[in-house]
């Protein structure tokens, strides 16, 4: 029985994991993905320079060895253009050529662990050119809360029925729904959906660039409204003037005055004051968590606008230019009618950047990815409720709050698409729920935060909610298209 590995791969983040890699693999454009379905511990899918792992079956040693395989691309792509399969006997060389490589490289590498290790196991990892197995979603997986994983140019064979397993299981009531006293009627499936992207620029990048060149003028005009929304107050020290009259007594100069006496010479015993407050703009002081309707890029029912996946693009370089502690979410929720009828909101963020990752060659790739205006094969119509959405970015301000203390917090939400025209959720009485509801949620932010500045003054939704939100309240003054 092989040992469980010490290094937990799950405990590293996916740009940790990807600097691991990438020395070894010699490439800047690999990708490292976890996942518990994957049917072998490593999978080394070539074509698209991309590793598979199960973080509960495979360990550092696994993640190094599938790294430096990567260099056979060249070998396999031959072999496969010839028109036949590797053998046994080529894969079983690779790995030995891959093992002395490492040693050789690295002659302390034989202390971490992992599934594939010389002394536990020669076995040759799973080597394809474009697939990578993965098991079928079972019952106990569909009762917990599951994440979707979304490669591009990988096929993850196993898992065409997911969506309809997880259908069935939304219909048949085994998988959590959640209810919301405020809307009723309203189920919602929360599914978080992880993206693995290369951490170089893509090709898409390149119109976006050129498009962030040409509105440096806009992005200026966004940082300098941010900037005097957000400027504090900073006690600095300053070099006190000494008076003959004044309000602040210089105790240090009093033995002059009784000298003074004596030679009728004026002696100037006060002082300005010693502190003086400039208005500043510190941004490691600053949070902004921003989360984008991606349905938003599309024409929304009834005719209403859509946003603009280049608005996105320069928010993101406003914020970079900022300096600020920047988080990004991207929805791609959707409303499903189940087949007795029910309809049930999917939930589908994407994290595209933490906090604290830069704002590097991996985030734009991220980004252009996560805009991209694929539906991504995800079943129902297209839809978002601000409500749900917001949620979700609240969480996430809280969750670093326990980590950073921000003086200054803003959270941006793009919402603007709604609910499908036609569905129970676009009568008078859900959308009066669903404003009140996000009235409820942004006070009870602004309260939750007390003291410390809290701004919402972002959050654009559609003008359905806008309309029907409580007059004098903070819906109504939101802002829309």
């Amino acid at each position: 029985m092989p040992p469980t590995p010490t290094w937990r791969l799950k405990a590293l983040t996916a740009r940790t994991l990807h600097l691991l890699a990438e020395p070894v693999s010699g490439c800047d454009n690999v990708r490292v993905a976890l996942s518990t379905r994957v049917r072998h511990p490593l999978t080394v899918v070539l074509k698209s320079w991309t590793l598979v792992l199960d973080p509960d079956r495979a360990g550092l040693w696994d993640l190094f060895l599938g790294s430096r395989l990567l260099l056979r691309r060249a070998a396999y792509r031959e072999i496969k253009n010839s028109g036949r399969v590797a053998s046994e006997t080529e894969l079983r060389t690779w790995t030995k050529m891959a093992v002395d490589e490492l040693i050789r490289r690295y002659p302390k590498i034989l202390l971490l662990d992992g599934l594939h290790h010389p002394d536990v196991c020669t076995e040759p990892p799973l080597i394809e050119w474009t697939e990578a197995p993965f098991e079928r979603l079972n019952a106990a997986q569909l009762k917990d809360s599951i994440h979707l994983l979304h490669v591009p140019k990988v096929e993850f064979h196993g898992s065409e029925q997911d969506m309809v397993l997880l259908v069935e299981a939304i219909e048949t009531g085994r998988f959590p729904l959640e209810t919301f006293a405020e809307l009723p009627g309203l189920h919602v499936a929360t599914l978080p959906v992880q993206l693995s992207v290369a951490h170089t620029l893509n090709p898409r990048m390149e119109h976006i660039e050129e498009f962030l060149t040409r509105k440096q003028d806009v992005q200026q005009t966004l940082i300098n409204c941010y900037k005097r929304k957000s400027e504090g107050l900073f006690e600095a020290q300053a070099n006190p003037r000494r008076l003959f009259s004044g309000m602040h007594l210089d105790t240090t100069r009093l033995a002059r005055a009784a000298v003074a006496r004596r030679t009728g010479k004026r002696v100037k015993l006060f002082r300005s004051r010693a502190h003086d407050y400039q208005r500043l703009f510190d941004p490691f002081q600053h949070l902004v968590v921003r989360g984008t309707d991606l349905n938003s890029l599309f024409s929304g029912p009834a005719g209403r606008p859509r946003w603009s996946a280049q608005g996105e693009a320069i928010m993101a370089a406003v914020f970079q230019k900022l300096g600020t502690d920047y988080s990004v979410f991207a929805f791609r929720d959707r409303l499903l009618t189940c087949g007795d009828g029910r309809q049930v909101y999917l939930h589908l963020p994407t994290k595209v950047k933490d906090y604290t990752d830069p704002f590097d060659a991996a985030f734009w790739n991220h980004l252009a990815h996560a805009l991209d205006p694929d539906d991504g094969g995800f079943p129902g119509e297209r839809a978002g409720l601000a409500t749900i959405q917001l949620r979700t970015l609240v969480k996430e301000v809280e969750r670093i709050a326990k980590v950073l203390e921000h003086p200054y917090r803003t959270i941006m939400l793009s919402s603007v698409h709604g609910m499908p025209t036609g569905s129970e959720f676009q009568d008078s009485s859900f959308l009066i729920a669903t404003a009140e509801m996000l009235e409820q949620q942004l006070e009870m932010v602004h309260e939750q935060y007390a003291g410390r500045r809290i701004d919402t003054d972002f959050v654009y939704v559609c003008q359905d909610v806008k309309d029907h939100g409580r007059p004098g309240g903070r819906v109504i003054d939101l802002p829309t298209l």
